[in-house]
């Protein structure tokens, strides 16, 4: 006979609740121990037992497998489950200082709260030592701002400013160290004379000097500064320096992160930059729903998922462009999101350069849901996909068609438009018949259809010419002569045509022009 379960306290909490309804599930299913449940749901018999032991509240996954192995409504158990995490894990009043940042950078009173990037700050700090001007450079979302400010800040000497492009309009003389963040912003147009002044001051023998630039601005900015700078790239973080950021904050303000939260977030944010402001927007939301002092996976969930909040940005940055813009965003995103490959990387060559694209792209980008390095762009993280109700249904994505076309076109334009690269023959007339149909195309893959299109055209004429000058020749010689004999020059060795088929060349006659 199996154990029998210790009887829940009646203390009425939406929790005991929970864990009652699961243990009424398992009675009906027949009583199967929690052995055989194992074995159906794929978890231990000590997690599923705990499931229903009314401590804590299980997590989602572990719900489901229970109440499917029970036989039970999934779709049902999700709903109750998220209104019990909702009830059990609303937001606590804010005491103190929140050791997490959101969506905002990491700064200099934040310094303490700053973990995980010990060895790229040593890493700098030996830059700095040896060269005078370095260069950090990363994708956006990878981390520089919080870097330099926080990361770097408490480890230098001397007067150090801090500035950004935007704000910078000459490098101060007395600073030892002058650290300036955002610097693609030198790259927008209309700041020629901002950039050239720049330029200049960099070039005198003036203080050290630190600038933090996006990856796609990192030759450009390399060239302002003459020489060659020292680089230092800021990449995705290791799990051991996610684990740090994650507890090292949390235990700053006495708080425990339980191990499977832990585990989840590294998984979520492991080998993307561009997941790190989500993942601590999404710990501060989990930080506010707090039990006592522990951050626990249900809180992290009952947050919105990981998902949820980049989606939630994607909605509003698209809910705010115009008709023009919305289209524009509608292609991007079915490029991201192909319904064959997947979540994919997009090379900017694909996209049209336009104020618009550029408008739109830029607007993603600062929100975050979007990443940018040197030539790509790509989603913050996979689980948007899922989040964004726009993404779910991909059936009107690309598809292989419109991948090779784009593909095909991309190529094209980097071998400056080479007349053989070109489709032709069948393969044209397919791409042609997939497009006709209101499809969204680039001006460059309308482009090199086009010019596909007229090339095609050109080579039927060709042929066509030379059919008639054949056709024209075999006419000629076939003819009979006229009474009496023919005249000179129009025997069978020669051939004189008039109009427009003058210039063709003599055709000699063939072996059995006398039959």
């Amino acid at each position: 006979m199996p154990r029998a379960e210790n009887p829940l306290e009646t203390d009425g909490s939406a929790l005991t609740a929970f864990a009652a309804g699961l243990r009424a599930l398992r009675e009906n299913a027949g009583n199967p121990s929690y052995r055989e449940l194992a074995r159906r749901a794929h978890f231990s018999a000590t997690t599923l037992s705990d499931a229903a032991g009314g401590r804590r509240l299980p997590s989602l996954a572990v719900t489901l497998a229970y109440v499917r192995a029970c036989g039970g409504d999934g779709d049902e158990w999700e709903r109750r489950w998220r209104a019990t995490a909702a009830e059990l894990t609303t937001p606590a009043p804010a005491a103190g200082t929140a050791p997490y940042r959101g969506l905002a950078a990491y700064d200099h009173e934040d310094a303490d709260f700053f973990f995980g990037r010990d060895r790229l700050v040593e890493t700098l700090l030996a830059r700095i030592a040896t060269h005078r001007r370095v260069i950090v450079t990363g994708a956006s979302g990878s981390g520089k701002t919080s870097l330099l400010r926080a990361g770097l800040a408490l480890r230098l000497t001397g007067p150090v400013v801090f500035t950004t492009a935007r704000e910078l309009r000459r490098v101060p003389e007395a600073a030892s160290l002058v650290v300036v963040d955002q610097c693609e912003e030198l790259f927008t147009p209309g700041r020629d004379d901002d950039r050239a002044r720049f330029a200049a001051a960099l070039r005198a023998d003036g203080p050290r000097v630190v600038l933090a630039v996006r990856a796609d601005f990192a030759d450009r900015c390399a060239d302002l500064l003459g020489a060659a700078p020292a680089r230092v790239e800021v990449g995705p973080m290791t799990p051991d320096e996610l684990r740090q950021a994650i507890t090292g904050p949390a235990a700053r303000v006495r708080c425990m992160v339980e191990t499977p939260l832990l585990t989840t977030a590294v998984a979520l944010a492991h080998g993307r930059a561009g997941a790190l402001p989500w993942l601590s927007q999404a710990l501060l939301e989990t930080w506010r729903r707090r039990s006592g002092n522990r951050l626990t996976l249900a809180g992290f969930q009952a947050a919105g998922e990981f998902g949820a909040l980049p989606a939630a940005a994607a909605e509003a940055v698209f809910a705010a462009l115009g008709p023009a813009g919305q289209a524009v965003a509608r292609d991007l995103f079915r490029r991201l999101a192909d319904p064959l490959e997947g979540l994919r990387a997009v090379d900017v060559d694909e996209l049209d350069d336009t104020p618009l694209t550029a408008d739109v792209v830029g607007r993603f980008v600062r929100a975050r849901v979007l990443v940018r390095d040197a030539h790509r762009l790509r989603l913050a993280h996979e689980a948007v996909l899922d989040a964004w109700p726009r993404l779910r249904d991909r059936s009107d994505g690309p598809g292989r068609t419109h991948r090779e076309l784009t593909r095909a076109a991309t190529a094209w334009r980097r071998h400056h438009r080479d007349p053989s690269l070109l489709p032709r023959g069948a393969h044209l007339a397919a791409v042609r018949a997939w497009a006709r149909p209101p499809r969204h195309l680039t001006t460059h893959e309308r482009a090199y259809l086009d010019a596909g299109t007229a090339a095609e055209a050109r080579a039927r004429r060709a042929r066509h010419g030379r059919h008639l000058v054949v056709l024209a020749a075999v006419l000629v010689l076939a003819a009979p002569g006229p009474p009496g004999g023919g005249q000179a020059g129009c025997g069978p060795s020669a051939v004189v045509l008039s109009g427009p088929l003058s210039a063709a060349a003599p055709v000699p006659a063939p072996d059995n022009a006398e039959r």
